[in-house]
């Protein structure tokens, strides 16, 4: 995850800048920062600022295009970024997070190491099955959730082990569908008890 540094260092160079569009190309951290850096940049101080629901006042300087590398978060279809502080992780939730636009190629998902596939792939499939659970959710989310499982759970190990154009695809598809759940339904229990898990982690050193 960003941490809260590396969030306002780019906020203090977007805020510096002109621009008209803001194309982010990476992972869900790379993808956390810009989000969260366009926000700040809009609104000022820093990021830790912003820790919680609906904080942010104005919408950011520019739109956002995002274009994942991994098959794994769905920030670029949520309103959700992780920024890690001294303690672990925070979590920032606003519609003024969320990108304008999505493109999601699986071909850049590729060469992702074994390691990377399958960490960034459970993320996917944690976050389908915590929304398929969640008191949030209803019978759209349900359906979404659930066909987000159908096309990740086949593919996962294939994926992970080197991943022909077919797993990849359907990785990707596993990813943005439970992506779009996390602003109307959000994550569970699972998640939750890694935010716990982490700060502990933090406070031991």
């Amino acid at each position: 995850n960003p941490s809260v540094a590396s969030v306002d260092d780019c906020a203090r160079v977007l805020a510096a800048a002109e621009f008209e569009v803001v194309v982010v190309l990476g992972g869900g951290s790379t993808m956390d920062t810009a989000k969260s850096a366009l926000c700040v940049a809009a609104c000022g101080g820093s990021v830790r600022d912003y820790f919680g629901f609906d904080l942010f006042e104005k919408p950011p300087r520019a739109p956002l295009i995002g274009i994942p590398t991994t098959a794994g978060t769905g920030s670029e279809a949520s309103r959700v970024t992780v920024v890690a502080d001294e303690t672990g992780k925070q979590a920032l939730y606003s519609d003024y997070l969320q990108p304008k636009v999505a493109l999601v190629d699986p071909l850049l998902h590729r060469d992702l190491p074994p390691v990377l596939t399958a960490i960034t792939g459970l993320d996917a499939l944690g976050h389908a099955l915590e929304c398929t659970a969640s008191q949030k959710s209803n019978e759209i989310g349900d359906a979404v959730a659930r066909v987000a499982l159908a096309a990740g759970c086949p593919a996962y190990e294939q994926a992970v082990a080197g991943g022909a154009a077919e797993a990849r695809y359907q990785m990707a598809r596993c990813a943005l569908l439970a992506g779009l759940l996390l602003s109307p339904i959000n994550t569970g229990a699972g998640h939750a008890l890694g935010y716990g898990i982490e700060k502990v982690s933090f406070e031991r050193g």
